[in-house]
């Protein structure tokens, strides 16, 4: 007992340990930002900020798979290769960059009005520089190169936070330029730091393009899918409802983003380890870091559960009490967002084996089913209510892991390197 503790200590202290930490940390900065924007914006400059943060999203899944396939082979490639995957990425982003504004300056004059017109063109700017940090972060993570990472991750919210001296000024305009500064700061401050992580040459070589392709585009696929899932909702809302109605599900939003640090903290740091503790044929260390993974998930849904429970209503009515209704909304989601966190350390197996159709079926299941009660609404021409949206994605996330799930039980079933058991190696083995 006193060894597993002991371990589990270590761990926490580890630089692994406190990657997830920082990011906790950065993520209760961001939150502070997000009630500075609550406290001095009306619903329908919350909407325009969700707008801003709908288009970063956007943009954001222009990559096509290429970042999120370099990154997986990044974690089993030599320093050659993955310069040049460097200088394919940056090179394919810039092109990204170039349609963005082409398409920017065509959408100005289909845009309401003005303001949405310089909301979109800012949330473009905020999207490519959020993919130049991912795959900046992707890079990190990879080389193991977490303490400039948490140091980078930590000065850019603060940079972030910083900006928002000005709020009495122009409150709108630096609300959304607060989200802009946390990805530039990043960028330049690691670029800076490290010269090995920039690009030496901008070149698109179709072979090495074909198999950063072959590991990523079907992952970007269903990236694309969760994200029209997302897209779906926001959009039916401000068409059948308006913009103020999105507003009234910013602090849903805000939650579903907060909430999903840890888990995407936990996926990152998880994978360069299961990929090559798999292609090593370590079995036992797969199975240990599954099990680690699903309770370390399990623990965060137990205690984010309970700190909502116990602090979201007398925190909302000391500091925000304008949105204690709108507490609802963040209640109706979160099982199926609790689901879908715990079926991370299941669906990590599809990334390891580059078998994304469980992937496909799962994502794109939840996004026809959201779609479909939301058609089915606007042809019976009856609008549904906040409540109703909420539920129906909460649902829409529940399908999404337990088709996943079922996978993973499928895959588990023929091989065993990937079967683990809650109370550890001993019963593992039995």
């Amino acid at each position: 007992m006193r060894a597993r503790l002991s371990h589990w200590k270590s761990l926490l202290l580890s630089a692994r340990g406190l990657f997830i930490f920082v990011n906790i940390g950065v993520n209760l900065l961001f939150l502070l930002r997000s009630y500075v924007a609550m406290r001095v914006l009306d619903y329908r400059e919350l909407g325009l900020v969700a707008l801003l943060q709908t288009v970063v999203l956007l943009v954001g899944a222009l990559q096509f798979g290429v970042i999120s396939g370099s990154y997986r082979l990044l974690c089993s490639e030599g320093d050659e290769s993955s310069r040049r995957i460097n200088n394919l990425v940056y090179t394919f982003i810039g092109l990204v960059g170039v349609g963005c504004a082409l398409v920017c300056a065509v959408s100005v004059a289909f845009a309401g009005s003005p303001q949405v017109a310089w909301v979109t063109a800012l949330g473009a700017v905020a999207g490519m520089l959020t993919l130049v940090r991912g795959w900046i972060s992707n890079q990190m993570l990879a080389k193991v190169m977490l303490a400039p990472l948490n140091r980078a991750t930590l000065t850019s919210a603060v940079a972030s936070i910083a900006v928002l001296v000005f709020v009495p000024q122009a409150p709108l305009a630096v609300c959304l330029l607060a989200i802009v500064v946390q990805p530039a700061a990043f960028v330049l401050q690691v670029l800076w730091a490290h010269k090995a992580l920039r690009p030496d040459a901008l070149t698109l070589p179709a072979a090495l393009l074909r198999r950063v392709l072959a590991s990523g585009f079907v992952v970007f696929l269903t990236g694309i899918l969760l994200q029209v899932n997302m897209q779906v909702e926001r959009w039916y809302v401000v068409k059948a409802l308006g913009l103020d109605a999105l507003g009234h599900l910013y602090l849903s939003i805000l939650f579903m983003g907060l909430f999903q640090i840890v888990p995407s903290s936990l996926d990152a740091l998880f994978l360069p380890r299961l990929v090559r503790a798999h292609g090593s044929s370590e079995t036992y260390a797969v199975g240990a870091d599954l099990r680690r993974f699903f309770l370390v998930s399990l623990g965060y849904c137990a205690l984010a559960t309970g700190v909502l429970w116990l602090l979201g209503r007398p925190v909302l009515e000391m500091l925000l009490p304008k949105y204690v209704p709108d507490l609802r909304y963040v209640w109706l989601f979160l099982p199926g967002l609790v689901l879908f966190t715990l079926s991370s350390p299941f669906a990590i197996v599809f990334n390891v084996l580059i078998r994304y159709r469980t992937y496909m079926l799962a994502y794109g299941g939840g996004t026809l089913a959201l779609s479909a009660v939301f058609l089915a609404s606007a042809l019976s021409g009856r609008v549904l209510a906040l409540e109703e949206v909420s539920v129906a994605r909460s649902g829409a996330y529940a399908l999404m892991a337990l088709v996943l799930v079922l996978g993973y039980w499928r895959v588990s079933r023929t091989d065993r390197t990937f079967r683990f058991h809650l109370l550890g190696p001993a019963a593992q083995a039995a």
